[in-house]
């Protein structure tokens, strides 16, 4: 593990470890409030640095399988801001049954097209009416209710269980639109937006040696990810504007800059 040589300057002097670079131009804006320049300048990769209210920085196999060319240098988008999508949130109540994501190109937006007919007699659990008997985790607003006696296992989930945003007479109906959603998730990592997967928390990464989160090195000053679900120790970087002193003075990293594996 190394880090690049730190770059500090003065403020009079021009930022070395980081650049605006053609993110936006190239992917679309993905609800993405500030693109990450780290990534860009070393990696070649475009991660969401910084996400609006309502949504949480995703890198998916869908989001990273998309490449672009820029002035002959390929670029990969690795992350996006993606709101949380439950078809039991669909406008058409008709579909109301299967899973959904984000769509690919706005992740902003629900993309309710994967959604399934509603399961005949469904009715969605809430807090009044129609209330979950056991555990029960919220998606985008939606309960999802355990089912009773059965469980599934999942990657990187301390606990998962068997869910439905359905419910007959205070319990889970079994054809209500059934997911396997992650209940708890191991030390330092948190659920990701729709409950399917465990990602790291801000300032950890995964080691998949072990598949575990670890904290970003801690020179001096420490590294962080700033946003969750960094999946490889290059997404640790020492933050812009961090002071550092030695003995002829007092100094500040210019931009971002990235650690390399």
């Amino acid at each position: 593990m190394k880090v690049n040589p730190y770059i500090v300057a003065t403020a009079a002097m021009m930022p070395l470890c980081g650049w605006a670079g053609p993110c936006a131009t190239l992917f679309g804006h993905h609800n993405c409030i500030e693109w990450s320049s780290t990534s860009e300048t070393y990696m070649h990769e475009c991660s969401c640095g910084k996400c609006p209210a309502g949504t949480i920085p995703r890198g998916t196999s869908k989001e990273t399988n998309k490449y672009a060319q820029y002035n002959g240098i390929q670029y990969t988008l690795h992350s996006g801001c993606a709101v949380e999508c439950s078809c039991a949130n669909n406008p058409d109540t008709s579909k109301r049954g299967g899973s959904c994501i984000a769509k690919s190109n706005d992740m902003s937006v629900p993309d309710y097209s994967t959604c399934s007919a509603t399961p005949a007699g469904a009715q969605l659990c809430n807090t009044t009416t129609n209330k979950c008997n056991g555990t029960s985790i919220t998606i985008a607003g939606q309960i999802y209710c355990e089912m009773s006696g059965q469980t599934c296992n999942l990657p990187f989930a301390a606990t998962s269980m068997l869910a439905s945003p359905y419910c007959s007479n205070g319990a889970a109906a079994p054809q209500g639109g059934v997911s396997c959603l992650v209940a708890a998730c191991k030390s330092n990592s948190v659920p990701n937006p729709t409950h399917s997967a465990c990602i790291c928390n801000a300032g950890y990464y995964m080691d998949h040696d072990v598949y575990e989160c670890k904290p970003c090195p801690s020179p001096m000053p420490p590294a962080t990810t700033g946003v969750l679900g960094a999946e490889r120790i290059a997404e640790c970087y020492i933050p812009a504007r961090t002071p550092i002193k030695d003995t002829s003075g007092t100094y500040e990293y210019t931009s971002n800059c990235s650690y390399t594996e």
